[in-house]
């Protein structure tokens, strides 16, 4: 339960959402060489399905398809071979983030309704429908909890014992992703954003598309990647300019920006789960050899020593082989 709430948190995240788009546009473009541990371990968790709605993103383009919808741009926009009033051909991507524009809605009702409902009132309200949702996930039940689920879909009632049961289920499914903490995630991002608009500083105001989201830290990592695709075209005139890097665009120079703010970020608290998952799967990875010491204490898990051991049965093998051969 406790890992169902932070998926649904991180996929209305004001800040992770946009910072996860953000990290693999960087990564895409090669302008990013470090990886982001932490955020490679939320993606896994999470799955690229849940939170890209189809899939990982493999360029630019696709990136910023999957964030607009969030954000509340329709996806009418993305479509190919419609036509618009006029009768000419649209074309596959024509946003427009302009406070007059008609395809950017700033109170996307997605995080609008997450918005109102869990963050405005200072509590998740538990109703009837959030835990008959919960309940009605997809899980390896036994004919019991089914049986406790069914009742409680018609009585609003379950027992103590069905009760434990379900919640030993939960805890045994979900025991490796619970130790991941999606909100202090949440924080994280936010941090970045926070030193990604400190960092550019003047720079933001040149670029029209993301000047009026300045102030507003939610709408500064999709704009970024709105404003870099928007001309992509232009990159690849610009980008080997014999100047060095004077004929860049803006919006490709603070792209290059964004990639070293999040690269010193990375290095500085980009692995505080990662590390936390790590040491917690050592401790799970005991295993119980056949040599164990005096007084029967457990050998920790050691990866050397089984491929040592492999590689010695290996060498054994193939001097039996060879003997065999010899005789023949």
């Amino acid at each position: 339960m406790l890992h169902n709430l932070g998926v649904e948190f991180a996929k209305n995240s004001l800040f992770t959402f946009p910072t996860t788009h953000l990290y693999l546009a960087l990564r895409l473009t090669s302008n990013l060489d470090l990886a982001w541990p932490d955020m490679d371990l939320f993606v896994s968790i999470i799955t690229p399905e849940m939170l890209f709605l189809g899939g990982l993103p493999n360029n630019l383009e696709s990136c910023l398809k999957r964030l607009m919808p969030m954000q509340g741009i329709s996806p009418k926009i993305f479509a190919k071979g419609g036509k618009r009033r006029s009768g000419r051909k649209s074309l596959p991507f024509t946003p427009s983030i302009s406070k007059t524009g008609r395809d950017w809605h700033e109170a996307s009702a997605v995080i609008s309704a997450f918005r109102d409902r869990h963050i405005m009132n200072n509590t998740i309200k538990w109703t009837f429908e959030t835990v008959e949702a919960v309940f009605k996930e997809p899980t390896k039940n036994s004919a019991s909890q089914r049986a406790a689920r069914e009742h409680w879909i018609k009585s609003w009632q379950i027992g103590m014992v069905p009760l434990l049961q379900c919640v030993k289920t939960a805890i045994t499914t979900e025991l490796s992703v619970l130790t991941f903490d999606y909100f202090g995630l949440h924080l994280r991002c936010g941090n970045f954003l926070v030193k990604l608009r400190s960092g550019f500083g003047e720079n933001v105001k040149k670029i029209d598309e993301i000047t009026h989201s300045n102030d507003e830290l939610r709408w500064l990592a999709g704009c970024m990647v709105l404003a870099i695709l928007r001309n992509a075209v232009e990159w690849e005139l610009v980008a080997k300019d014999m100047d060095g890097d004077g004929g860049l665009l803006p919006e490709w120079r603070l792209f290059m920006d964004a990639g070293a703010l999040l690269k010193d970020f990375i290095q500085s608290e980009g692995d505080c789960e990662s590390k936390h998952s790590e040491n917690y799967a050592g401790k799970m990875r005991e295993e119980v050899v056949d040599d164990m010491p005096v007084g029967g204490a457990r050998k920790p898990y050691n990866p050397e020593y089984y491929r040592e051991e492999w590689k010695m049965s290996r060498a054994e093998k193939e001097r039996s082989e060879a003997m065999m051969v010899g005789n023949v």
